[in-house]
């Protein structure tokens, strides 16, 4: 059997957190108090003991809780530790020393009695309500089960031979940060060997990144995940809005702007902006809207306005239509809109799905159009419907390659593309270094400078993953351009 990297990295987390705990020990004496373990850990009055402020068992916990497969999980799930023991660790402190106080101060009962602990385990059970409440009036619900962990180990737990409760959640909760802290850096330590952040790695989505069914494998979400945590840099561009991609997407962390609709905008993940939006120009809507009008078509109109995806239609008539509505209809990441779109606001793409012949003959009649120049149609199959293709018409500028120069090119010293299909060949001769898989049209191939001899999208990350960790990447890429220059369609 195989041991896997999380499993070393979780063993070496483990035995730092333990091992800190000998080093504190020695501090012992470095402080003059020559004590047993057992002795110092009853001992409140020596309280500025090293190893009163930590335990081994709780570090060692939190090192293994903290130990995810990649660096972003990690830092989420340190996060979440520290933040409950914190919260539990103060809250569950505070209802004891409340609890101690009305007991033993005013009441006199005798500490470890029946009535004592019955009452304990009562008032400790109710303090749990509130502490629920408490994380999430707090925002912290993720936090939840660990702040109620923490809670019960400070408020009924022997608290490590008798320490008073104060003292108790301070080891608690120092414990648990240094474990999450051991476990951090040792899953971010080998992000300081050989990592190429200079480069830019860029990709489409369908025919390349996304597999059969549309979809990312749960091994390429973990690869992408694990290159956000070593700060490798890559983006996407395509032909879809954020409707669709806010499902893609759902278990990915993104940090860099994606450009969508064909170049139309980018959509930073971060803060959930769009940006670089590219408009049609009033004065040319009336001719592409006279012959849509003139076939019957609907019409779905997409714009950008205040920061937001908006969708006007007149109608949802024929089946591609509405099947493309329905599934739509509602997202969270658009809204759509029963009406002609204002004079006042700019749209950025028409969007139609019909047949295939009607489509045919609304692009040759477009083509005819005195401002057909001023316009990119883009025509594709429409997914789940044989028979009927997306037609999607933006602005001339609105392109990819002119959304990645202009949001990327001062940035980024070298951009590595991976396209997929007619809308990606300009941005893939304008990159550094240009791939594509086996699968890819061959119009697609002759545009890159090798062709991956593998149709499976997962072999487009481990590219991306071996140029980040190469040191001297170019020479790598040099050799795969000399291997694809010798068999130029792969």
């Amino acid at each position: 059997m195989k041991i896997g990297k999380r499993t070393i990295k979780t063993f070496v987390a483990v035995l730092l957190a333990l091992g800190l705990y000998i080093v504190l020990y020695a501090l012992n004496f470095a402080c003059g108090i020559d004590l047993t373990p057992r002795e110092l850990s009853v001992t409140d009055d020596l309280w500025y003991a090293p190893t009163n402020f930590y335990t081994p068992f709780f570090a060692g916990i939190a090192a293994v809780y903290a130990m995810q497969q990649n660096i972003a999980s990690s830092r989420k799930q340190a996060k979440i530790r520290s933040v409950g023991t914190i919260v539990g660790g103060y809250y569950g402190f505070i209802i004891v020393q409340a609890f101690e106080w009305i007991t033993l101060d005013l009441i006199k009962m005798e500490n470890g009695s029946i009535a004592y602990n019955s009452a304990l385990y009562a008032v400790a059970s109710a303090g749990i309500i509130f502490l629920i409440v408490l994380t999430v009036k707090l925002k912290v619900t993720s936090a939840t089960f660990v702040s109620c962990l923490t809670y019960l180990s400070v408020t009924v737990s022997i608290r490590n031979g008798g320490m008073n409760p104060f003292l108790f959640a301070t080891n608690r909760i120092l414990s648990t940060l240094i474990g999450v802290l051991i476990a951090l850096f040792v899953n971010t330590f080998p992000q300081y060997f050989t990592k190429n952040r200079n480069i830019l790695f860029v990709s489409s989505l369908d025919n390349a990144m996304l597999n059969a069914k549309h979809e990312l494998s749960p091994f390429m979400e973990y690869k992408l995940n694990a290159l956000t945590g070593e700060r490798c840099n890559f983006t996407f561009m395509t032909t879809r809005a954020m409707t669709s991609l806010k499902s893609i997407f759902r278990n990915v962390e993104l940090q860099n702007p994606i450009i969508v609709m064909t170049g139309c905008a980018v959509y930073n993940p971060v803060d959930r902006t769009y940006g670089a939006v590219v408009s049609i120009d009033r004065e040319l809507r009336r001719e592409p809207e006279a012959l849509f009008a003139r076939y019957g078509v609907n019409v779905f109109s997409y714009l950008i306005n205040e920061n937001y995806l908006h969708c006007y239609y007149d109608s949802v008539e024929g089946e591609g239509a509405n099947a493309y509505y329905e599934k739509r209809k509602r997202s969270s990441a658009y809204t759509f809109v029963k009406a002609k779109v204002p004079p006042d606001l700019d749209i950025e793409q028409y969007v139609i799905i019909e047949r295939d012949d009607i489509v045919k003959a609304i692009i040759s009649d477009f083509a005819k159009l005195p401002s057909a120049g001023e316009f990119n149609v883009i025509c594709y199959p429409f997914q789940g419907m044989a028979g009927y293709s997306f037609l999607k018409i933006n602005f001339k500028d609105a392109l990819k390659e002119k959304a990645l120069e202009n949001l990327y090119s001062d940035k980024f010293n070298f951009i590595v593309c991976f396209g997929s299909g007619h809308t990606d060949v300009e941005a893939m001769r304008r990159a550094d270094f240009s791939f594509c898989l086996s699968s890819a049209p061959d119009y697609v191939k002759e545009a890159a400078d090798y062709v991956i001899p593998s149709d499976e999208p997962e072999e487009i990350v481990k590219q991306i993953a071996r140029i980040f960790h190469t040191k001297n990447y170019r020479k790598y890429l040099d050799g795969l351009r000399l291997r694809g220059a010798e068999n130029p369609v792969g």
